[in-house]
């Protein structure tokens, strides 16, 4: 049993040991952005969420249960749970759209609290742990995505709808499993993934730093391998938040007839609408940047609006201008492998769309 919590909710799917997906199942949970740039979400839900998919996953395939061996966990990354000496949560996680620590980040040290230059030895630095007051013992210890965390506990079991004991292996956060989801595990093989966030990253065989562009290569889901990594905060999110804030899509999936899949429509009206919709421009920064320029103030818009835009115009607009940005960060990715890339892997919901690889793909 593979589960995934996501930003927009957990998907939680059977998979064979040759990594054929079996069944899946999705679930939603609420992302609150707060003034300021807070984005917060409430454990509980996460695990609400994760035992309500989980069980209906079951409930649809309950000769599988028998079946499974183990489970992986993959999940977003970059956030904080603050708990208690019980492990219950005491507030909501600061996910990592957060940006309301950064003048608090910048006057400690950096990001990270590991010394990863040997791939094979890695470990918590001592002088990063003073740098940011952290207190060793509060940290869990190190494992690789592959070891086995433990067996899984009878009360979570139970919740899950699954036999105990079952090995819970350790996983990894998202951008390293999607790496190895879209197949692209050799050296300099990229890809391209869209989903609330987006990414372009490759496996590299080395370990380096680009403080100017807020990238690094740091460990791989894959034992002994580096990979480079950046993220763009919102990509499918401008899509979300052009259907729910600007469009009002949702109107039009109560009416009657329902219209259905809205971006089903907007895949159709992207393909009426001309190719670089009539120099509408829109910037994807609607939570600010991280890579290659990392500015939690940077805000999006949409510019060269005229009275013959319509909404495919604005629809098209954001589509090109996510794929405009994946195109900027290419080109600092290119220069950190210090090689072209090419034969880029799309994933992500954002590849559900043929239309929307078809504009990543063009020249």
């Amino acid at each position: 049993m593979a589960i995934d919590l996501g930003t927009s909710g957990p998907k939680v799917a059977l998979v064979s040991v040759h990594g054929r997906v079996l069944a899946c199942r999705v679930g939603t949970i609420t992302t609150h952005i707060l003034p300021g740039g807070g984005a917060e979400q409430d454990p509980e839900e996460w695990w609400t969420a994760v035992k309500t998919t989980s069980c209906q996953l079951l409930a649809d395939h309950p000769h599988a249960v028998a079946n499974i061996k183990g489970i992986g966990c993959t999940s977003q990354w970059s956030g904080t749970v603050a708990v208690d000496g019980n492990g219950h949560h005491l507030m909501n996680a600061i996910i990592w759209m957060d940006s309301r620590g950064a003048p608090y980040a910048q006057a400690i040290t950096l990001h990270w609290l590991t010394d990863n230059r040997d791939i094979d030895h890695i470990h918590y630095d001592p002088t990063l742990l003073q740098y940011t007051t952290m207190d060793r013992d509060k940290l869990p210890d190190l494992k690789r995505t592959v070891d086995i965390l433990g067996p899984l506990q009878a009360e979570a079991a139970q919740e899950l709808g699954l036999p105990p004991h079952i090995p819970v292996i350790m996983g990894t956060p998202d951008i390293q499993s999607a790496a190895i989801g879209s197949g692209a595990v050799r050296d300099y093989e990229p890809h391209l993934y869209i989903g609330t966030s987006s990414w372009l990253t490759c496996h590299v065989p080395f370990k380096k730093t680009d403080l100017f562009h807020n990238m690094a290569s740091l460990p791989s889901a894959i034992p002994g391998k580096y990979f480079i990594a950046n993220e763009q905060e919102t990509a499918g999110a401008c899509l979300t938040f052009l259907r729910n804030n600007i469009l009002n899509a949702n109107d039009a999936l109560a009416c009657d007839p329902p219209v259905g899949d809205m971006y089903a429509v907007f895949d159709e009206m992207v393909a009426q609408a001309p190719v670089g919709s009539e120099k509408v421009i829109f910037t994807p920064w609607l939570h600010g940047e991280r890579t290659p320029v990392e500015d939690h103030l940077v805000r999006a818009g949409f510019y060269n609006l005229s009275l013959r835009t319509t909404r495919a115009h604005l629809i098209r607009a954001v589509f090109e201008g996510v794929a405009y940005n994946s195109r900027w960060l290419l080109r600092y990715v290119e220069k950190f492998a210090k090689r072209p890339l090419n034969n880029i892997h799309m994933i992500g919901g954002g590849a559900n769309s043929a239309i929307w690889w078809q504009i990543c793909a063009r020249p």
